[in-house]
């Protein structure tokens, strides 16, 4: 099965947010992983221009959930993506399209310790004709000292259907294929989570996009 560039972007960003916490607020993190050609070496980061560019339009909602066994606490991450805002020198424009949701946990302390995760969903078919699915993600990152740079070892996770047949009965499942990943990357902070407070944070898209500047959408889905 042909998975989308686009599948390929959110995984990018889902399997490398993670949340770094002090005594008086809790800030929201990823490690954008390096880009890299195809022998290894770093490429320089795409700058934005006056030419047109195109960015995901969505807001990102941040909830403590509480500790868990390892002593870790537990963070519910929720994206939902609306659109996309087109923008040129002249004139900016957005094309609405039907919500979706993708949500997942991180679970860290006061270390250096993160761990990312979220299940992944199977192909959907969109109204306009086009697919898309959620990577899913299993990962344990490591930040170094001053939490400028992590190390992240794991899986991504694709999800597909899969049909059983045994005598006259067929069922429908769905089978998870894990992938091994391994990356390294800068920590880049976007949000910041009041410490011990009981309400979400929502991130509007332009919040998103002054964290991931200057990285455009259009080649964050390349990582």
């Amino acid at each position: 099965m042909t998975r989308l560039a686009f599948s390929v972007g959110v995984a990018a960003l889902v399997t490398s947010l993670a949340l770094y916490t002090n005594a008086a607020a809790v800030t929201v993190l990823y490690v954008l992983p390096d880009r890299l050609d195809v022998d290894g070496n770093p490429m320089p980061t795409p700058m934005l221009t006056a030419k047109p560019s195109v960015f995901l339009q969505q807001t990102m909602v941040v909830s403590a959930v509480g500790p868990v066994e390892s002593g870790l606490t537990k963070y519910e991450v929720k994206r939902v993506e609306s659109g996309y805002i087109y923008s040129a020198a002249d004139k900016t424009e957005t094309l609405d399209k039907p919500p979706r949701t993708i949500i997942f946990n991180v679970e860290q302390g006061d270390g250096k310790i993160l761990r990312i995760k979220g299940d992944p969903s199977v192909e959907q078919q969109l109204p306009d004709g086009s697919s898309w699915s959620i990577v899913g993600t299993d990962l344990e990152c490591t930040l170094d000292d001053a939490k400028e740079r992590g190390v992240c070892i794991g899986a991504n996770l694709h999800a597909d259907l899969t049909t059983i047949t045994s005598g006259t009965q067929t069922v429908v499942a769905t089978q998870t294929e894990s992938i091994g990943t391994t990356f390294t990357g800068d920590v880049v902070p976007f949000a910041t989570l009041s410490s011990g407070a009981a309400h979400s944070l929502s991130v509007p898209y332009k919040a998103l996009i002054a964290a991931l500047v200057p990285v455009a959408f259009g080649a964050f889905v390349l990582l």
